[in-house]
């Protein structure tokens, strides 16, 4: 009896020790499987995060290189309309200039001098080209209207002239740069719009 009893002890021993290795290794691939799935299901989240700061990133360069693409039209159509305002000036600026020949400065001169301060002497500031052109042209034309200016010389004024009243501060300004100053406030205005609305 003892022989069937070893036997029967044997193998219940055999099973138990399966079954028991049998449920172990059931929890060990349970609990394998349980952080295979966390493990892939961080890294998924990673990848997921990584991703979308790279699409949110990629945005933000898009926008910025968007925005520096408008910003730098914008300054070449700034810069294109102040070429061609600056070519305008230019253009009437050397018009100005060949306009305001030695009779022209001469015939304004002695108009300014008919209806302004009579009572008072004039000094008209010319080039020192210009003064010597009309030491000979003006001293007969303001002898007509019964007047003298004197005229002196300015070197800082190309062409054109600036008369005034003796001892006082007011001065009319007819060089070429303060006529074309005038002449391109006036124009600016008008080329403006016309480069605005195309």
């Amino acid at each position: 009896m003892p022989e069937v009893n070893l036997d029967n002890l044997i193998r219940q021993l055999k099973e138990e020790g399966v079954e028991k290795a049998n449920l172990e290794g059931a929890e060990i691939i349970a609990r394998a499987k349980k952080e295979a799935e966390t493990i892939v299901s961080a890294a998924q989240s990673r990848a997921q995060q990584i991703t979308d700061k790279a699409v949110r990133e990629s945005e933000k360069l898009k926008q910025s290189a968007v925005a520096d693409i408008k910003q730098a039209g914008r300054d070449i159509v700034l810069l294109v309309k102040q070429e061609l305002m600056d070519i305008a000036q230019r253009a009437y600026a050397g018009s100005v200039s060949s306009a305001l020949s030695t009779q022209v400065i001469s015939d304004i001169i002695v108009r300014i001098a008919s209806n302004w301060a009579p009572d008072k002497a004039l000094t008209a500031y010319v080039s020192k080209d210009e003064q010597q052109a009309l030491a000979s042209l003006l001293p007969s034309a303001m002898r007509s209207i019964g007047r003298q200016v004197e005229i002196k010389t300015d070197s800082n004024l190309a062409k054109g002239f600036r008369i005034m009243v003796d001892g006082e501060s007011v001065a009319y300004d007819f060089s070429d740069e303060a006529i074309a100053a005038s002449i391109n406030e006036l124009v600016a205005d008008n080329l403006k719009n016309i480069l605005k609305n195309g």
